[in-house]
């Protein structure tokens, strides 16, 4: 039988402060948590299809997701700005972010004798961790030429790179 699944409701606060220590320099931090609902291809489908993925099989039929929860990322940053001349400034910034409730897929396997066979649904289970460090350099345009250059370092880990790869 078909359950109602219950509605999510999520609070997504965000929070940034800049304060400036001196007339050059700037010190800058953020918070904020989002919210990224599933594709609605990979959580809605019909009763139809849906017996056609009890049936059983993979590649016949596209998996559905039941109860599938929305993504959930979590993102700090802190950094500071520094004022080099009139014309130029560079800043250095650090961030973490952490994001759960990706999703995989899974298979669900019925009682032995059953008439209808394994089937895959997505569920929710992967994560990733980013965190690293980004450098930037920013010239003012001056006599037509302006100038900007970024360099981030990161390590990103995490289960799963997209849902297929469980």
């Amino acid at each position: 039988g078909m359950v109602k699944t219950s509605p999510f409701q999520a609070l997504s606060p965000r929070l940034g402060l800049s304060f400036p220590v001196t007339e050059r320099t700037v010190f800058h931090t953020q918070f904020g948590q989002f919210v990224q609902q599933s594709r609605l291809r990979d959580i809605y489908q019909g009763y139809y299809a849906t017996s056609q993925n009890v049936r059983g099989g993979f590649f016949i039929h596209t998996p559905v997701g039941f109860d599938v929860r929305p993504e959930r990322t979590t993102q700090y940053e802190l950094g500071f700005t520094q004022q080099m001349g009139d014309n130029m400034s560079f800043d250095i910034t650090a961030f973490y972010k952490d994001i759960k409730d990706q999703v995989l897929f899974e298979q669900v396997t019925t009682a032995p004798g059953s008439p209808f066979g394994s089937y895959f649904i997505f569920t929710n289970g992967d994560f990733a961790t980013t965190k690293g460090i980004e450098l930037t350099f920013n010239m003012r345009r001056m006599k037509r030429m302006q100038v900007g250059a970024s360099l981030s370092f990161q390590d990103a880990r995490g289960t799963g790179s997209f849902p297929n790869s469980n």
